[in-house]
């Protein structure tokens, strides 16, 4: 998983150079059909990290977001999971949390994880089963979600879907809730770095409905190998097919499923 793991970071760092070279400078911006945005910056970003994949495993198949997937010629059951720019609106507006988020699944299982914070110059890691890790200012250290012992205590964040109706009346109101029982809920706009913090220690807990694979892929396996706990809204163990993603550390687990279900 070493050799993976370095082609993924070499992809992230990759994209990272596009990220900031585009970045609060004019863009090529377009409306998707499901209304989010997206920039020349994600695209070419995309485009280059399946470039690196394609030349150096042939083998897996590719989802990126943009894209969509491409199928490998090879019979092999792996494939790499990829958001190149989350955050897209962020980064528009020059608000800068914003992150290339990479995972490679195999046989139904995350193996490797990459998200590459370039406006903190971050990048987070993790292999299964060997630990998470963040590289910053050429120093690496290990993650560990925090000793949060209770929800009241906690700092939580989320996201919403922006288009509207009953679902999202049905997140305010646990927004709601959830405000008036915690510390605070945050909601910055990047579900793949968001989660990154939960693996840091620096959220106690996140939830959101509605996100893809390429968004909680490389963060749900950096949060569990960091200590933490990630789920569906059912607190059934989280699969990539889920449409809800509950994490946070083992101590408010329960109580905060209790208002997101």
């Amino acid at each position: 998983m070493k050799k993976y793991l370095d082609i993924a970071k070499f992809a992230a760092l990759e994209a990272r150079k596009i990220h900031l070279s585009y970045y609060r400078k004019i863009l090529q911006i377009q409306n998707k059909q499901d209304s989010s945005l997206v920039s020349n910056a994600d695209q070419e970003s995309e485009s280059m990290i399946r470039s690196i994949f394609r030349s150096h495993t042939p083998e897996f198949d590719i989802l990126g977001e943009e894209e969509g997937h491409e199928k490998s010629a090879q019979a092999k059951k792996g494939r790499w999971i990829f958001d190149p720019l989350d955050g897209t609106t962020n980064y528009i507006h020059g608000y800068p949390f914003f992150c290339c988020s990479i995972a490679l699944e195999i046989q139904g299982k995350v193996e490797v994880a990459v998200v590459d914070a370039g406006p903190f110059a971050k990048t987070y890691y993790a292999i299964a089963g060997q630990g998470a890790f963040c590289e910053a200012e050429g120093q690496v250290y290990p993650l560990k979600v925090s000793r949060a012992q209770d929800l009241g205590r906690s700092l939580i964040a989320t996201g919403f879907m922006t288009y509207g109706g009953r679902d999202l009346d049905h997140q305010i109101d646990i927004f709601k809730k959830l405000i008036e029982k915690t510390r605070g809920v945050r909601r910055s706009g990047a579900a793949a770095l968001e989660l990154c913090l939960v693996a840091e220690g620096c959220l106690d807990g996140f939830w959101e409905f509605g996100l893809k694979e390429w968004d909680t892929a490389a963060g749900s396996l950096l949060i569990k190998e960091a200590g933490g706990i990630v789920t569906n809204q059912d607190g059934q163990d989280f699969s990539l097919q889920d449409s809800c993603i509950v994490a946070s550390v083992p101590q408010i687990h329960s109580e905060l499923l209790g208002f997101v279900r």
